[in-house]
């Protein structure tokens, strides 16, 4: 609840004089962002300016209002190898407001190594808009691989806010690296530091400042082997009642 910007009156007590006591503070709210879901990965073995062997795996998110045309009255956010939603939030000074690319449930991501030695690259661009005129700024943040297995990227750009109003939520985020890795959604925390006065907007145009926008590209060992996947998630093998082991698949 955002604190009242008009003080209460305390009571008279035996004399007619009003005790004048300090607003309420406000409370800082977590703004969880719908997950974008990336269902599947466009590889290409041509990239230019690159060697060949050199591929990519990866999505791209042109620039879409949720719901346009016919479907307006739809909230999805759809493209080739991706789903999310349009949100309405209220995003003031003190908020967190929490980013997720995220695999299906039961799946996650395999950034393989790339071969020879050679370093490869690992990326996310992604912003949600409300069409308030706005300017970018940078502000604190947090990055986490959930469920991370392996060595994470080592982080080589950022850019990542709520805009001076408010009015978009962005982040980018470009690393590079030398070993495997694998995570099931990669998570910005972004700790809202714009000072400008706060009001409910709807954030309905779904974008990204790079394409591709989310992805990994680095030497592979062939043409058609991947650079990044996602893979089913298996679950550890347990042993059972008869003192069997099963492998059970989520």
């Amino acid at each position: 609840m955002r604190w009242n910007p008009y003080p209460r009156r305390g009571s008279v007590i035996g004399i007619a004089l009003c005790a004048i006591l300090p607003a309420a503070p406000s409370r800082a709210a977590t703004i969880h962002v719908p997950p974008l879901i990336v269902t599947s990965l466009q590889h290409v073995t041509t990239v230019p300016g690159q060697p060949a062997g050199f591929v990519r795996d990866a999505i791209s998110i042109p620039e879409t209002t949720c719901g346009r045309g016919c479907c307006y009255w739809l909230t999805e956010c759809e493209g080739t190898g991706y789903t999310s939603h349009l949100f309405n939030a209220t995003i003031s000074a003190g908020d967190v407001v929490t980013v997720r690319i995220e695999a299906p449930a039961g799946k996650k991501f395999v950034v393989h190594a790339p071969a020879g030695g050679s370093s490869a690259y690992f990326w996310a661009s992604v912003y949600w808009h409300s069409g308030k005129a706005d300017y970018g700024i940078v502000e604190p943040h947090t990055v986490t691989f959930e469920n991370l297995a392996g060595t994470p990227p080592s982080e080589t750009y950022s850019f990542v806010g709520t805009g001076t109003g408010h009015g978009i939520v962005m982040a980018t985020e470009d690393y590079v690296y030398t070993t495997a890795f694998e995570f099931t959604a990669f998570r910005v925390d972004i700790a809202v530091a714009s000072q400008e006065a706060s009001a409910p907007l709807t954030y309905k145009i779904l974008g990204s400042w790079s394409d591709p926008s989310f992805g990994a590209s680095g030497m592979a060992a062939t043409d058609h082997a991947p650079i990044m996947e996602i893979a089913d998630i298996a679950t550890p093998a347990e042993r059972t009642s008869w003192g069997r082991i099963k492998t059970l698949y989520r």
